[in-house]
């Protein structure tokens, strides 16, 4: 057996020396939360333009409140609301926040993009006039104060798809509109407006200004193999590298990615875009856009660092719309854009619930026996009441297994799918030591939950399939199980059919009291006249979703 103990101590080791170089020896969330157990805002974004209808955006609320995705990020464009100097109209935002309200949402909002009127150019070109910035950034966090708690001024400032003035032009609007948050709220947290250059050099340049003195969080974006060919595995070494700098003025501001993405998008060649192709098959498909989510949290949460991660996003720009940008920005939501669910969307909803508990990386503590595995990629994260969530994947073509010894012992075990189903999983105990034999699919990611005692409430979908009745018309089958052992109370079990597919009874979702290890069958009839799809779906506040695609 190839144990990788040695390995592991010795980058244990370095890790310590480099921190011990750059005078952080502690992850950033370690010292800005007080605490080794932290659980990052997991959260959506969302761009609502002028002219959205209010019903438009309460439906994507009343959604996201329906999964537990309770953080979003907004927009809210200059010239949108100020469309002449000195005149503004709120109903959009008023709308926006009382929906918020109503739907228990907590809103991120970014101010951008400024109104010809001040640039006398693009809407992408400095304003002439600083203080009009100024007066709109104080006027916009007066209206919402004690509503909204968190500004993020402007959107990329270092990528000229959205400034084309100088990076120092950029510093100096933020630093005056960070300065407008505060005289406006001086409770609100102020928010770098997203950087997509991410090298330590650019970031240090914040600090250097001294722009960094104004703000309380610096923000980073990603969209790895969407529009930067950087592999996603490669984001936790990127974090660390923004993360140093952070540490090296003081380690005062949180360290957020309140935007990252990743397109489903392929033509047929593999290319995805100018930068990027693809490497494998199996890529940019539905499912693979949901495991590079699964992927990109844990090597996000594997760094401590990084205290919120946003995802772009709630849905599919509509076909019809303009963007800036190319094709792909059609294909990143986690809905489509007539709201059926992609697998991303049950992805975020199942790690909102299986990471909403604080939690601790241990992945110093791990053995991995490679076996026949080349490079493989693997996170545990430790509760507080000592459950562990672990996490592993390979990348290329081929099926490689792997060992994985983790410290303790468990009364149970969950294998999870990435959209939130879940099956028993066998492990084995030796003395203190627990054993995973692990099967990694370089198209997926395995999900391991052990319990250090009893499992709590778990939905799990068995037997799910689609019995044809002739002319056109299906039986959907399938059974509900909870696999945990407390009580799961006002379980809601439904499908959700795309537009080919259409319910002829069980529209509504059916509810259900399960007992630990009770399961429930449930059928529906649908009715499809032409190839279609419906999501079988299981829900609960506490337990999270458990999903499967059928096909008809």
């Amino acid at each position: 057996m190839k144990r990788l103990a040695l390995i592991l101590v010795l980058a244990s080791v370095l890790a310590a020396s480099v921190g011990i170089a750059h005078g952080a020896m502690l992850p950033l969330n370690h010292i800005q939360q007080g605490s080794a157990y932290f659980s990052p805002v997991l959260g959506l974004c969302e761009d609502y333009p002028r002219g959205t209808f209010a019903e438009d955006i309460e439906r994507d609320f009343a959604m996201m409140a329906e999964y537990g995705i309770t953080d979003l990020r907004v927009s809210i464009a200059w010239g949108d609301f100020e469309f002449a100097k000195g005149f503004t109209e709120w109903w959009l935002m008023d709308d926006t926040v009382d929906l918020a309200e109503k739907y228990g949402i907590t809103l991120y909002p970014y101010i951008c993009y400024a109104p010809t009127w001040a640039t006398r150019a693009a809407w992408k070109s400095p304003p002439e006039d600083l203080q009009d910035w100024y007066d709109f950034v104080y006027e916009a966090v007066d209206r919402y104060k004690g509503r909204i708690h968190v500004w993020e001024l402007w959107n990329e400032g270092d990528n000229e798809d959205f400034w084309v003035g100088t990076w120092e032009e950029q510093l100096e609007l933020v630093k005056v509109g960070a300065q407008a948050v505060k005289d406006a709220d001086p409770t609100a947290k102020t928010v770098f407006g997203g950087l997509t250059k991410k090298n330590p050099p650019h970031v240090e340049t914040i600090f250097t200004s001294g722009v960094a003195d104004y703000l309380d969080v610096i923000n980073i974006h990603f969209y790895n193999e969407t529009w930067d060919s950087t592999p996603t595995e490669r984001i936790y070494e990127t974090v660390k590298g923004v993360a140093d700098v952070i540490h090296r003025y003081g380690g005062r501001q949180e360290l957020w990615v309140a935007e990252i993405g990743y397109s489903d998008y392929v033509e047929p060649d593999g290319r995805v875009s100018y930068w990027v192709r693809t490497r494998a098959p199996y890529e940019k498909t539905r499912h693979f856009q949901a495991v590079t989510f699964a992927r990109s949290y844990a090597r996000m949460a594997a760094t401590e660092d990084i205290s919120t991660i946003l995802w772009y996003e709630v849905k599919n720009l509509r076909s019809n719309s303009a963007a800036i940008g190319d094709v792909n920005n059609y294909h990143l939501g986690a809905l489509d854009e007539d709201y059926f669910p992609k697998h991303l969307w049950f992805a975020v909803a199942a790690f909102n619930k299986l990471f909403a508990e604080s939690f601790t990386v241990i992945d110093s503590q791990l053995v991995v026996d490679k076996e026949n595995a080349i490079y493989p990629y693997v996170h545990a994260f430790q509760r507080q009441n000592g459950d562990v969530i672990v996490l592993a994947w390979n990348r290329g073509t081929a099926v490689e297994s792997i060992g994985v010894t983790v410290p303790g012992s468990f009364a149970d075990a969950l294998q999870h799918t990435v959209t939130g189903n879940k099956t028993s999983f066998s492990f084995t105990a030796e003395g203190n030591d627990t054993t995973l034999a692990l099967e990694l699919r370089p198209e997926d990611i395995s999900i391991i939950e052990l319990f250090a005692s009893s499992a709590p409430a778990r939905l799990a979908l068995a037997d799910w399939n689609a019995e044809k009745l002739g002319n056109g018309a299906y039986r959907i089958n399938a059974t509900v199980v909870n696999r945990g052992s407390a009580g799961a109370d006002g379980v809601l079990v439904e499908i959700i059919p795309n537009p080919n597919v259409t319910i002829i009874s069980g529209a509504e979702p059916q509810a259900f009291d399960l007992a630990p290890g009770e399961a429930v069958s449930v059928s529906w009839e649908v009715e499809a006249a032409r190839p279609g799809q419906l999501w079988v779906v299981a829900r609960h506040r506490d337990a999270g979703p458990a999903a499967e695609l059928l096909q008809l």
